[in-house]
């Protein structure tokens, strides 16, 4: 089997090494449309815009229409399973000792409370939630970083290790030690 020599068609194509075109690439806008184009809008108004608009294509309409369809339509799907058990996990305890013990006081999960919590519970982690919209939240520490352990417990002193019998007894018997 050859290895080498000459292949027909083999190699870097015969002309120059960069071709030159003239004007703008295919597909790309020119100033008139992109003068067109709105600026502030936001995606879903732009659907809204293309669909509501008469002189468009119509395939164009058609696959925004699609497009808005399916966003509308995802608002106000109701969680599944797996989700709802998630919402119902954050939400465990709350108005309970425990939530107080395992939480820093006022907080509360950023989610909308779950249906199943009892309404008076509720409406107390609505008011709350809404409370904590409206403060500034403070910086986390001087240079932008989570609180470190010490930082948040303050400081902290050996504790004193309580006495037991077998140290009284070995005091006892060993007149060298002091108590």
């Amino acid at each position: 089997m050859p290895k080498g020599g000459y292949r027909a068609a083999a190699g870097r194509p015969p002309g120059p090494l960069l071709k030159r075109t003239a004007g703008r690439p295919p597909g790309s806008r020119n100033k008139k449309t992109l003068a067109k184009l709105p600026t502030n809008m936001s995606g879903i108004e732009y659907l809204h815009a293309v669909v509501n608009d008469k002189e468009a294509d119509v395939m164009r309409r058609d696959r925004a229409a699609g497009i808005l369809a399916s966003i509308e339509a995802r608002r106000g799907i109701a969680p599944g399973k797996k989700q709802q058990a998630a919402l119902e996990a954050q939400w465990s305890g709350y108005g309970t000792d425990w939530w107080d013990i395992l939480h820093r006081d006022g907080e509360v999960p950023s989610s909308s409370p779950p249906l199943s919590l009892e309404p008076e519970i509720r409406a107390k982690a609505l008011a709350e939630q809404q409370r904590q919209q409206r403060q500034p939240k403070a910086p986390q520490s001087a240079c932008g970083t989570p609180p470190s352990w010490d930082e948040l417990l303050g400081p902290r002193l050996p504790r004193e290790i309580p006495r037991s019998e077998d140290d009284e007894w070995d005091a006892d018997l060993d007149p060298a030690r002091t108590r």
